[in-house]
């Protein structure tokens, strides 16, 4: 199991850099234990072919946002504009890891934690969205965080003062993180990205109040040349992403090839939200432009950046095809405290993690069963184990 870590530093830096805009937000559904609430935006607040969505809001007296992919993009194939399957890893865990960095940060069990915040009241919340890793549907989202007309979730709190929007943690895509960026900036608040490595977001006149815990795609096209060139190999094809993760990663790529013997066959772009069809001619197109060099069928080797890494879903159901396959992935450091965040994960369910609307979809995905009063969707209806837990 992947699990991908973010450092109640990472949260601290967004505190400490706040810059205060003022908010209101709102219909909500209180549960029981009185402080979280799962919200849905108002029908009239939606854009027209807006799905309704959820968001996560935990009370504070400084607030910060998150945009984790929590659902899969729309799909071409099934001819609708509603976000799609979960995504069991980098949605899921990093949403639990941010939620597990606040609860260190509000109970001060961190020697960090506690040493700067020992004499403060101070409580910190969230206010959380799904961006579906869709640019369309995170503009969206960073638009209802931001005008104050759309709700009033917050005024639950009965309080004069609304808590204050101090940074947003996201997005995982660049693309995505761009999109919010050039939203966040209107009102000047910090955003710091967990996953997003595209060298444009290094571009500081436009992105200046972006930042990120990642380094940016230029060490990574280096890693991969690096790696080419101890394996002596002289022929690459490239594949990569449509997008700017995509294309500024192949442009960091092919300069840092110049002066070196190695011959890039073809180029493809391809995108997440292609039909199988589609895909399967870009397979066809990348064999035939090597046909010619017959010495080099049947030894593909794939040599996947971080966009693969160390996740599995790539290759469900395609080990022969990733076999001898090389990824890169930043390296992870895990939070050390009272506990692991590996053992707070493994010890979630969905009896005990009512704070995360999304917690129950995930829990299905995973063992392949359905709760009783889970609605039935194309993606559960095949499960006919019910779900514990």
């Amino acid at each position: 199991m992947l699990i991908v870590l973010l450092s109640q530093k990472v949260l601290l830096f967004a505190i400490l850099i706040l810059i205060v805009y003022r908010i209101d937000y709102g219909n909500c559904n209180q549960n029981d234990n009185n402080s979280i609430h799962t919200c849905h935006y108002p029908t009239n607040f939606r854009a027209p072919q807006s799905p309704s969505y959820e968001y996560l809001y935990i009370p504070g007296d400084i607030l910060l946002g998150g945009f984790f992919p929590i659902h899969q993009p729309p799909s071409n194939e099934l001819g609708s504009m509603q976000c799609t399957a979960i995504k069991r890893e980098r949605g899921i865990q990093r949403l639990e890891a941010m939620l597990f960095a606040l609860d260190i940060v509000n109970t001060r069990s961190s020697h960090l934690m506690s040493s700067i915040l020992s004499h403060s009241k101070i409580r910190f919340g969230a206010l959380i969205y799904d961006s579906c890793d869709y640019e369309p549907y995170a503009v969206e989202r960073a638009l209802n965080m931001l005008l104050p007309s759309m709700d009033q979730c917050l005024s639950l709190q009965k309080r004069k003062d609304p808590p204050i929007i101090a940074g947003v943690i996201g997005s995982a895509s660049s693309i995505v993180s761009m999109a919010i960026s050039d939203i966040l900036r209107l009102a000047e608040i910090p955003q710091i990205s967990y996953a997003s490595t595209s060298t444009e977001l290094s571009e500081k006149l436009r992105f200046q109040f972006f930042s990120r815990v990642v380094p940016p795609d230029t060490y990574q096209a280096e890693a991969v040349v690096s790696i080419i060139q101890f394996l002596n190999w002289t022929y690459v094809a490239v594949i990569k992403e449509t997008g700017s993760y995509g294309e500024r990663l192949t442009d960091d790529f092919k300069a840092k090839l110049k002066n070196k013997t190695i011959c890039i066959a073809g180029e493809l772009s391809v995108n997440i939200k292609d039909s199988n069809s589609y895909l399967q001619d870009c397979v066809r197109q990348i064999l035939n432009q090597t046909s010619s060099r017959h010495e080099l069928l049947g030894r593909w080797v794939f040599l996947g950046t971080d966009g693969w890494g160390k996740k599995w879903y790539p290759v469900e159901n395609f080990g022969r095809a990733a076999i001898n396959a090389i990824t890169l992935a930043p390296k992870l450091y895990p939070i050390s405290g009272i506990i692991t965040f590996d053992e707070y994960f493994k010890n979630l369910t969905p009896s005990k993690n009512t704070r995360n609307p999304w917690f129950v979809e995930y829990w299905e995905e995973t063992y392949k069963c359905k709760f009783d009063h889970t609605p039935t969707t194309i993606f559960n209806h095949n499960y006919t184990r019910s779900c514990s837990g």
